[in-house]
């Protein structure tokens, strides 16, 4: 399932790894989730962590996929998971990662 935030960005939402959790984005109203899963048919890769109640929109894959037949995202899906998975371990500051173009 894919989520969308749709109410819940007074305190923020993170999204990390299961164990130990490390926060690796903070989501507010508009912002998504879970679309790694999705256009790559993989398990999530992550899991969230609320400070407050929220409301989520969720988006099955099986209409997912029916929505990427009438609405050709895809490519800039990738381009955004690409740019998120590039700028977090970029941040981390290990030698071997620097210079990972975006």
């Amino acid at each position: 399932q894919r989520s969308l935030v749709c109410s819940g960005d007074r305190k923020p939402i993170e999204v990390g790894t299961d164990a130990p959790h490390v926060a690796i984005a903070e989501l507010k109203s508009g912002d998504y989730f879970g679309e790694t899963a999705l256009v790559f048919n993989i398990d999530r890769t992550c899991s969230i962590r609320t400070a407050e109640k929220c409301l989520f929109l969720t988006v099955h894959k099986t209409d997912f996929e029916n929505y990427l037949k009438i609405c050709p995202i895809e490519e800039s899906l990738k381009r955004v998971i690409k740019q998120r998975m590039v700028s977090k371990l970029s941040s981390l500051g290990i030698p071997f990662l620097n210079g990972i173009p975006e």
